[in-house]
């Protein structure tokens, strides 16, 4: 794995469902903490997402999906 030196211009959503298992949950709380600390901002360039009883499955996907597409490319026109 290659750290990431710096902060760049991405925006990024990271979603995790609570019952994908704890080390997956810890790990994607890893992930978001470190972001954070190379300077993304949560709710600016920077959105996590932890799921109460959502799986890793296209149900859980599904419901977040709409919210993943918003943040990153904005509501479209009409």
């Amino acid at each position: 794995m290659v750290a990431l030196p710096r902060k760049t211009a991405q925006k990024i959503w990271v979603d995790m469902g609570s019952l994908e298992g704890e080390d997956e949950v810890a790990g994607a709380r890893r992930l978001r903490d470190a972001l954070v600390r190379k300077g993304w901002k949560p709710g600016t360039n920077l959105e996590y997402v932890e799921q109460e009883g959502g799986q890793h499955d296209e149900i859980s996907w599904a419901s977040r999906v709409e919210g993943m597409l918003v943040f990153l490319y904005g509501r479209g026109k009409g």
